[in-house]
């Protein structure tokens, strides 16, 4: 999967999901989603599992590979079957993203179905990113499951960006240098993520940057390191640490695009607290296409609805709709980015 330029950190979510069903074939063509896999809701009239698989068969289709990360679910090991079993009857390439402590039902599940073949995905987020867990969990995958450095891609995942990039270059550094025979790992990954948790320290109607230190801690690693076909991989313009308490919250209408170097919010109100509710968006759709980094409708889909939501050729949406409008645009960008 040499092809592959991008690997975005995703989530089982309505509004990431429709981004990805909604990109250009030749983007498909060039990234690997890893999805992590969230808890089904309950409480509504539709079955929660079935609306799960059937959101991610629908919207995964096309995608040469398609990593699945189900840390999330590992209590429910018949779910945890049920949708790698699903996906991949429903013709996609699905395989599988462990993380350290993975419950030996689902390892023995992921063997005895062959989805421990090839292409495995060993995640290995903050709290466990030593260079001896990393050897003792290739020894256990190994010596019990078959499982070769050939056959796996290491995602080392810093998540949400939050100490100087010098103590996370070392602290890379440092594990690298520590792995057993790094040199016969298919592809190593450097995934992060640098959007904030919610964007109180900007004020309505303020034009802002966030700086891109997940780019910027990728380049850096890549220019001091020298590993051959290391590959990006990010949480797209979204916070790394999903919260699900924060779905009682009414979110602000905001649109966040990204840049080259930087995610530029244009900060609204919530519109139960503003008088054109969610027309605000129009507003902001109308400022972003005055600047010179956008990069107008024919880039993406979720461009070409930021063009139509500033014309009223559309309606302005919801948080869910500019969630995937911005996350498309994001990951168009990415897998076009000459890293």
């Amino acid at each position: 999967m040499t092809n592959i330029r991008y690997y975005p950190l995703m989530r089982s979510k309505a509004g990431e999901l429709e981004a990805l069903k909604l990109l250009a074939p030749d983007i498909k063509s060039s990234i690997a989603p890893i999805i992590q896999i969230l808890p089904p809701a309950v409480g509504r009239k539709k079955d929660p599992i079935v609306k799960l698989i059937k959101d991610l068969s629908d919207k995964l289709k096309e995608f040469p590979i398609v990593y699945i990360d189900p840390k999330d679910i590992w209590k429910d090991q018949a779910l945890c079957q049920l949708i790698f079993l699903e996906l991949k009857k429903n013709g996609i390439n699905v395989r599988p993203t462990i993380q350290t402590l993975a419950p030996k039902d689902l390892l023995d599940f992921l063997k005895e179905e062959n989805f421990l073949d090839d292409n495995v995905c060993l995640r290995i987020t903050s709290d466990y990113a030593t260079s001896d867990v990393i050897n003792r969990f290739y020894g256990l995958l190994f010596n019990h499951y078959n499982l070769t450095k050939e056959q796996t891609l290491l995602l080392i995942d810093f998540e949400y960006i939050a100490v100087s990039l010098i103590h996370l270059i070392n602290s890379f550094l440092t594990l690298y240098q520590g792995i057993e025979n790094i040199q016969d790992i298919s592809r190593i990954l450097v995934g992060a993520g640098s959007f904030p948790q919610d964007l109180s320290k900007f004020k309505d109607g303020d034009i802002g940057a966030i700086e891109r230190t997940d780019l910027a801690l990728f380049n850096r690693i890549k220019s001091t390191a020298n590993i051959p076909d290391l590959a990006f991989a990010d949480y797209c313009n979204l916070h790394p640490i999903y919260d699900n308490s924060t779905e009682k919250f009414e979110g602000t209408c905001s649109v966040k695009y990204t840049t080259d170097n930087a995610f530029i919010v244009f900060r609204g109100k919530q519109a139960s607290k503003h008088p054109q509710g969610n027309q605000q968006y129009v507003q902001k759709c109308k400022e972003l296409m005055k600047e010179s980094y956008y990069k107008g409708p024919a880039f993406s889909y979720g461009d070409k609805c930021i063009s139509d939501c500033a014309s009223v050729a559309i309606g302005p949406g919801n948080a869910q709709k500019w969630v995937t409008y911005t996350v498309n645009h994001h990951i168009t960008l990415m897998a076009q980015f000459p890293y």
